[in-house]
Order: C-alpha cells, then structure tokens, then sequence
C-alpha cells in the first residue's frame, strides 16, 4: 500500500488535519463530514476496548487503512463491517524486536526507501505506568508519527524528554490523549466556561 503521510517537521500540518478533520463542516456551511485523507495507521492494543474505539473513530472519519495489533488478535464485532479496511497483526510489546520491525515496515515495492507502511503508530496498549519508552523510541527511529492515550504522569514525563530527538527526526509525537487526563481536563475546561 503506498503511503500518503504528510510531511514531517511542519508546524501547520497539524492545523491542516484539524482544517480537513470530520469535525470541521464544508465550507459552504453543509453539515456532511469532511474525510482525512486516507492513510495507513499502525494501533497497538487495537483489538482492546480503548484501541477498538479510536479504530472505529477513524474508520467512521477518514479513509484511513488500519492495522490492528494485539497478542490475540480478532476482529471486535463492531468493527466487521469495516473488515476490507482493517488488517489484524499478532504482536507482542514485550517482543522489541518484533515492534521495531513492525513500526519500521517498509510500503510495498517501488514506493521508496524513505517510504513507511504506517504514516501513524497510535498506542492504545496500557497500562503505561508499566510500559517503557521503546514504542515512541522506535517511532522516532523510523520517523513514524505517534500519538497515545497515556495516563501515567511518569510515562508522559519521560516522553516529553524525548521532544528535542523527535523534532529532529521529524516526528510529531502527541501523548496523553486519553480519557485521562485528556477527556476529563476538557470537561473540567468545559464546565468551569459555562
């Protein structure tokens, strides 16, 4: 599959995506969604509650390819429908190896050495105070994207310390995307507003 990421290191990138983003209307004022365009999306812990959940997000708003890792890969029942976008993938987090050579993929044939399967590794796969960096070194490695649900204030702080070595690989690294402390810092926000 070739891949269709954006370029690394570019500060308006990310207001590109949020411009294109399902959240965003037409721009004559119609209520259809905008699709993201499609891209190809590594989600590690993808058949758990948490990654089948971001995995449905994506494929209900953009035209994204996934692959679902997991150490027991299936298929959750919600997401069937969606079976010709969705590739599933036995690996295991405590296998290093296997996550640099899964996370390093290269595209198919022809598309070029600096050419990833995967625009974005997306890491559902917690409890992070008990996961360790290798995930996001090997993201910054391959210069793949990252972003996580995090809810580990150690493990979000050791990752920050890694910002100057993705910049310079040209990695966008987001952490702590989670429900928490995510989603209940933007209902507090929300609340304290009204």
């Amino acid at each position: 599959m070739p891949s269709s990421r954006l370029p690394h290191g570019d500060d308006v990138n990310v207001d590109r995506a949020l411009e294109r983003s399902s959240l965003s209307s037409d721009v004559d004022g119609s209520e259809e969604p905008i699709l993201v365009d499609a891209c190809q999306v590594l989600i590690l812990g993808g058949c758990g509650r948490i990654g089948a959940a971001v995995a449905l997000d994506l494929l209900n708003h953009t035209e994204s390819e996934l692959c679902l890792a997991s150490r027991h890969p299936q298929l959750p029942a919600h997401l069937v429908s969606f079976r010709d976008r969705i590739q599933l993938l036995r690996l295991d987090l405590s296998d290093r190896e296997a996550v640099d050579h899964a996370i390093a993929a290269q595209a198919a044939e022809g598309v070029g050495p600096d050419t990833y399967a995967y625009d974005l590794v997306i890491h559902c796969a917690g409890p992070f105070r008990q996961r360790d960096l290798a995930v996001l070194r090997a993201c910054i490695a391959a210069g793949v994207n990252y972003l996580d649900v995090s809810d580990s204030p150690d493990y979000v702080r050791e990752a920050l310390a890694l910002k100057d070595e993705a910049v310079a690989a040209g990695v966008t690294a987001i952490v702590s995307t989670g429900v928490f402390p995510g989603l209940s810092n933007s209902m507090a926000r929300l609340a304290a507003e009204q």
